[in-house]
């Protein structure tokens, strides 16, 4: 996995502040996904903050933890299980204050989190590895860059104040139309000190600072993939908690789908709509009909784990053997797709339509901009209800990726086409009135 490190200089060791935003992505290694480390042979100069998984040193999976070489600093209560928002989490260290309860502070989303578990509060005046001379510090990497602890979500707006401990408002606020937390402080950070940084990760260079103090992160390991998401723009992905089974296997920030036995059971997509035109692509990395592996994409009313072979109760799927069907029933055979074939889906919920493309070729002579008419269309069964995308890879390590518009089949770029609000950056033409599944595009056109 990709990660950042820089080799510090001698900083404020007492107080600190690290803010980022993070979307997770449901991978389960059974290790820690980290967050910023420092590589260290004692108390002081190590230092570990993670989310959890797996309760890999004691806390429960989910939960966001920190440690240093003597063991645990503190693991909270609170769990992170929402992987299709990003949260934001700030964490605060003044070990000057008097009060032990007062050295550690720790936001997300602007709510103060308890530390209740395994709080071993620092001693007064403790100096942490953080602004340590001579001591690198790690984004999205364990000290020591052990392997399986990489964070494997997405990152943006990554910052370290040298100096100041601040609280939540310095890097969002609430957004007055819709009441979200949201990236852009009300108040100003006056000087990010010696060590501080803002890497903003979404630019060609991730780790370039923006705070003014030019303390650029190198890329220490792997390759990043900077896609078209951030805080202030949520996209869609598959929801990694559908279905609630152990042979599901999410990466890629929640694109990438490996099932690892089979078994006829879906994911579906985050975001659910109920009006407007929306289109998405999926490409079928290992479909080979030979080898008993079968994929099917469609669209599906519930997110229940349900799929007799495949299809979607309620919905309409698309075999890799060409077979359509609707509510499970058989419509036709189409000439069906392969490994590496990337499919197309655009979905009318004005007009009750979903219509296919392979390699950006119509499948039934299908017409997107047809509108009422419907030509080439297939007919959703329930217009009416909310519709998400599907998808059932079945077959042991059947995989299949989808772009949602981020710009990404799994790590390869997908292309240069966007919609016609800009948005998406997808391998195929998206039709006039047809929109990428975003924030601001169900916002504007949902």
């Amino acid at each position: 996995m990709a990660y950042l490190s820089r080799t510090q200089t001698a900083g404020d060791r007492r107080t600190w502040t690290q803010s980022g935003w993070y979307k997770l992505d449901g991978n389960d290694p059974g290790n820690a996904q980290s967050l910023i480390s420092t590589n260290g042979t004692n108390t002081g100069t190590n230092f570990h903050y993670t989310i959890e998984k797996g309760g890999n040193t004691g806390g429960a999976s989910d939960t966001i933890s920190c440690h240093n070489y003597a063991g645990d600093v503190f693991t909270t209560t609170r769990v992170l299980r929402d992987y299709s928002s990003w949260y934001h989490i700030v964490l605060a260290m003044d070990t000057t204050q008097v009060s032990a309860a007062d050295r550690i502070k720790l936001w997300v989303n602007n709510e103060s989190v308890t530390i209740t578990q395994a709080a071993n509060y620092p001693i007064q005046d403790f100096e942490f590895g953080v602004n340590n001379s001579g001591t690198v510090l790690g984004i999205g990497t364990h000290p020591g860059s052990i392997s399986g602890y990489q964070f494997t979500g997405l990152q943006a707006n990554v910052e370290l104040v040298d100096g100041l401990a601040l609280t939540p408002a310095y890097f969002g606020s609430t957004d007055s139309n819709t009441g979200i937390w949201k990236p852009g402080g009300s108040s100003t950070i006056s000087d990010y000190g010696t060590n501080g940084f803002k890497l903003k990760m979404d630019t060609t260079t991730p780790g370039a600072d923006t705070s003014g103090k030019g303390n650029n992160y190198a890329v220490a390991a792997g390759t990043f993939t900077l896609t078209q998401g951030s805080p202030s723009n949520n996209w869609c992905t598959w929801n990694s908690l559908v279905p609630l089974t152990t042979n599901y296997v999410y990466s890629n920030g929640n694109n990438t789908v490996n099932q690892t036995s089979g078994a006829w059971v879906k994911t579906v997509s985050t975001i659910g709509v109920n009006s407007g035109k929306w289109y998405w692509e999926v490409s079928a990395t290992n479909a080979q009909i030979s080898a008993g592996k079968y994929t099917v994409i469609g669209v599906a009313t519930t997110t229940s784990n349900t799929a007799p072979s495949g299809m979607p109760p309620n919905g309409i799927g698309m075999k890799n053997n060409g077979t359509v069907a609707i509510s499970t029933s058989t419509v036709t055979t189409l000439s069906g797709f392969e490994l590496g074939d990337i499919i197309s889906c655009y979905l009318d919920m004005d007009n009750g339509a979903l219509y296919y493309a392979k390699n950006g070729v119509m499948e039934n002579s299908g017409v997107p901009t047809s509108g009422a008419s419907k030509t080439g269309a297939f007919s959703l069964p329930n217009p009416t209800l909310p519709h998400f995308a599907s998808l059932s890879p079945y077959g042991t390590n059947n995989k299949a990726e989808a772009n949602f518009g981020e710009g990404f089949f799994g790590t390869t770029a997908a292309g240069t086409q966007a919609d016609d609000n800009g948005q998406g950056l997808f391998a195929y033409d998206v039709p006039a009135g047809y929109y990428a599944l975003n924030t601001k595009n169900l916002e504007a056109y949902g």
